[in-house]
């Protein structure tokens, strides 16, 4: 990610497809922060408080778990389905203290070992490593993380005398490949962490973005042996700048001494160490939107959900266009595409590895800039492949920058063909 960072300084005029940021013209800052006085309000009549002693209290240090416990429960039982005690939530400075906070508090790197899917996001992968513990990746399928290969590899584990502690997914929407679990594999999956005795940290960041009015269904939800861990982010649903998410943790553990304990209150103990509490005029900011809003953000989220369809459909349609009628001499062979039903991200496969050389290439001389599915993968794969994201482009700057990177893709094809000198059949599309 540092070295992508780094193209885009060098030519930030090229049209990144590499970052997976939201649109920022759904970003209403400037009502969403007056909302903090619809929380003072709220807090103070529930109370019995000045409003003036509740905003002043807002500057102060407070509780380690957060102080919107009670309105995140309300708001996941509306738009998640799951139902929760405010006392098993946790507030969070964005998801990724959420993931640091889990693995810090659950595995022990001497014994513990994490499953992640493989790809797949980068930011728990590289904190495990981080903390020393070892991180296995489980092979991903258009369905979703392969239930089969995740056996073996948990037999694997159980062998080698260590445990297999936690396993890391997304399986709604997930990035980078867009793939999303159906509800009997995810009812599966539900019954090998029983059998395997390991939890499930679920993140939720696609949820509210389907690109169907099918209700998405969330892990959590379906959880009738408490195996999973939710965390959700508020970054794509209000704006990234607010940097809070929510941990549920409703499990129980046995310390050292074999006392029951809440799993919560000992991540609090762990957050407590990290940022001591999550800053509370941000999250009197979620809880006004929140109480505006009933609770929901479904139908706040119902716009951009449909405007993030159109770009998808744009950038399904510019690949069509310009990648979807070659003919059998043309280079650029074997070129195919996901079809994302929801979420910020497609994946293209592509007959040719990319390299480093080629993403500078194609910010420089085509003004554009990709990612590499490489770059999520624990160690070999995706070599092949390329992740696009759309969410924060124009329609016009999806097709522009569509119309660029096929000319790349043609050149550096034609130049791995005639550096092999191999003859060409046509493309092949995936629906």
């Amino acid at each position: 990610m540092s070295f992508l960072n780094e193209i885009q300084s060098r030519y930030p005029n090229a049209i990144s497809f590499a970052a997976g940021r939201p649109d920022d013209k759904f970003f209403n800052v400037q009502y969403q922060l007056k909302e903090l006085d619809t929380y003072v309000a709220y807090y103070a009549a529930l109370n019995n408080q000045p409003e003036t002693d509740v905003l002043q209290g807002l500057g102060q240090y407070n509780t380690t778990k957060g102080i919107i416990s009670g309105i995140l429960a309300e708001y996941l039982h509306n738009d998640e389905n799951v139902t929760v005690a405010p006392e098993e939530i946790i507030v969070t400075v964005g998801a990724q203290e959420a993931f640091a906070i889990t693995i810090k508090t659950i595995c022990n790197a001497d014994t513990d070992v994490i499953l992640v899917e493989d790809p797949c996001y980068i930011g728990v992968t590289d904190f495990a490593k981080l903390s020393g513990i070892e991180v296995c990746g489980v092979r991903m399928t258009p369905n979703g993380i392969d239930l089969a290969d995740l056996e073996t590899k948990l037999q694997i584990i159980a062998a080698s005398k260590k445990k297999a502690k936690l396993l890391y997914l997304m399986p709604n929407f997930q990035n980078p490949t867009s793939s999303c679990m159906p509800e009997a594999h995810k009812a599966v999956l539900l019954t090998i962490a029983e059998k395997y005795d390991f939890l499930i940290v679920e993140d939720a960041a696609y949820n509210m973005f389907p690109y169907h009015d099918r209700p998405v269904i969330s892990l959590k939800s379906m959880d009738e042996f408490n195996r999973v861990i939710y965390i959700g982010s508020f970054s794509k649903s209000l704006f990234p700048g607010l940097r809070l998410g929510v941990l549920v943790a409703t499990q129980y553990i046995d310390n050292d001494n074999g006392k029951r304990l809440r799993l919560a209150d000992e991540m609090a103990k762990v957050k407590a160490i990290l940022t001591v509490n999550t800053p509370t005029i941000n999250q009197a900011v979620l809880g006004g939107v929140l109480l505006k809003n009933g609770c929901s953000l479904a139908s706040m989220n119902k716009i951009k959900r449909e405007a993030y369809k159109v770009k998808r459909d744009a950038m399904l349609d510019a690949l069509h266009s310009h990648l979807g009628h070659l003919d059998e001499t043309d280079p650029l062979k074997r070129i195919s595409w996901s079809r994302p039903e929801g979420g910020f991200f497609l994946a293209v496969q592509l007959p040719f590895t990319i390299t480093e050389d080629h993403i500078i290439t194609c910010a420089r001389d085509f003004s554009v800039l990709i990612c590499p599915m490489s770059f999520f993968y624990l160690n070999e794969g995706g070599e092949k492949e390329i992740r696009l994201t759309f969410a924060s482009l124009s329609a016009a700057q999806i097709s522009k920058g569509v119309q660029q990177l096929s000319a790349f893709l043609k050149l550096a094809a034609s130049k791995v063909c005639k550096k092999n000198n191999v003859p060409e059949p046509g493309i092949q599309h995936q629906s």
